[in-house]
């Protein structure tokens, strides 16, 4: 492959992750700072303490988020580090799972399978399809499922 077509490639994929990293700052939490004058404040993404950090999380530690508005009734797993994918049960009319105090910190990442699951907002049932986190969070959406699945594919094709 010729030096050119392989920096267009490249060029093309650097933009697909900006793009893709502004629309993870825009949904990071609702809640994004930036500088001002020195100060942290609205549209930064580094929090300005962790004390403000854990008063802006909305997701405890134990709480895994099925997002897309809210989605009840999706039924969640959690895959182990060995790459096992578990069963842990439904999400609530907010769309979320709460973790046992045996699944606490045993998953390093989530999935759920949308399979009969409603939207809360706009009372669509799905059908079917899988979310996925990204590798170490609990929220996983449609955006989290693009990103992980890009990043798998990277992963595959190294």
């Amino acid at each position: 492959m010729g030096a050119a077509k392989k920096g267009t490639e490249m060029a093309g994929t650097g933009i697909i992750w900006t793009l893709l990293g502004i629309g993870l700052a825009a949904c990071a939490g609702g809640t994004s700072y930036v500088a001002v004058d020195g100060k942290p404040g609205p549209g930064d993404l580094t929090p300005p303490d962790p004390a403000t950090a854990a008063r802006l999380s909305n997701t405890p530690d134990e709480i895994v988020t099925v997002a897309g508005g809210a989605i009840a009734n999706a039924t969640v797993y959690g895959r182990t580090s060995t790459g096992d994918l578990e069963r842990l049960g439904k999400t609530d009319l907010n769309g979320h799972y709460k973790l046992t105090k045996g699944q606490k910190g045993k998953y390093t990442q989530f999935e759920a399978d949308l399979t009969g699951a409603t939207d809360v907002h706009t009372g669509q049932t799905f059908s079917g399809g899988v979310l996925k986190s990204l590798a170490g969070s609990r929220i996983v959406s449609s955006l989290s499922t693009v990103i992980q699945e890009a990043i798998d594919d990277a992963k595959k094709a190294a």
